[in-house]
C-alpha cells in the first residue's frame, strides 16, 4: 500500500510510456491506453491519499497533452458526460496547463458559436434581418464619466434579459 517514492514513480513512469507508445507509433490501437489511463487513475487516487508520493506533474502525458484529437475528446466528452464513453478529459491530471489552457480556449469558442446561433435564430424568429440583431446585440451606449459601470451594468442587463 505504500512505496517509497522512487519506486511508485518508477510504476508512473513504465505506464505513461506504455499510454505514449501507444498513442505515437503507427498501427497501434489507440483504445488499448484506455486500460492504462484507469491504471494512472487509481495510481493519482494512491498518491492524493498518501499525501503526495509524487509531484502532479509526474502525472502528465505529453503525448495526450499534445495530441491532435484532444479537442474532439473534450466534445464527445461534453456531449455525453454520463456515458461510459472513454475520453482523456475525464481524467484531467493527464493533461498540463498548455492543454488545459487549450481546451479553455475551445470550450469559449464553442460557447460563442452557440450563442451566435442563438442570436440568429431569435432575429430570424422575430423577423429582424441578422445585421440588425448583431448590431443591437454589439451596441453599447456609455457615459465617458462611468465607462466601465455603464458598460458592466448592461451586460450585466443583457445576460439577465437575453431570453
Amino acid at each position: 500500500k505504500h512505496l517509497p517514492s522512487e519506486y511508485f514513480g518508477r510504476v508512473v513512469d513504465v505506464i505513461q510510456q506504455y499510454v505514449t507508445f501507444i498513442l505515437t507509433q503507427p498501427g497501434q490501437n489507440r483504445s488499448d491506453a484506455s486500460a492504462a489511463v484507469l491504471m494512472l487513475q487509481t495510481l493519482w487516487d494512491a498518491n492524493l491519499e498518501m499525501g503526495g508520493i509524487i509531484p502532479e506533474w509526474c502525472f502528465h502525458n505529453s503525448a495526450i497533452s499534445q495530441s491532435d484529437e484532444l479537442q474532439e475528446h473534450y466534445r464527445q466528452w461534453q456531449q455525453q458526460q454520463q456515458s461510459m464513453v472513454f475520453s482523456y478529459c475525464k481524467y484531467p491530471f493527464l493533461l498540463d496547463a498548455e492543454a488545459k489552457r487549450r481546451l479553455l480556449s475551445y470550450d469559449a469558442q464553442l460557447h460563442m458559436e452557440s450563442a451566435m446561433q442563438e442570436i440568429m435564430a431569435q432575429a430570424m424568429r422575430q423577423g429582424l434581418p441578422p445585421e440588425e440583431a448583431f448590431n443591437t446585440l454589439l451596441q453599447i451606449r456609455v457615459r465617458r464619466k462611468f465607462l466601465l459601470s455603464d458598460f458592466c451594468g448592461q451586460i450585466w442587463w443583457r445576460l439577465q434579459n437575453r431570453r
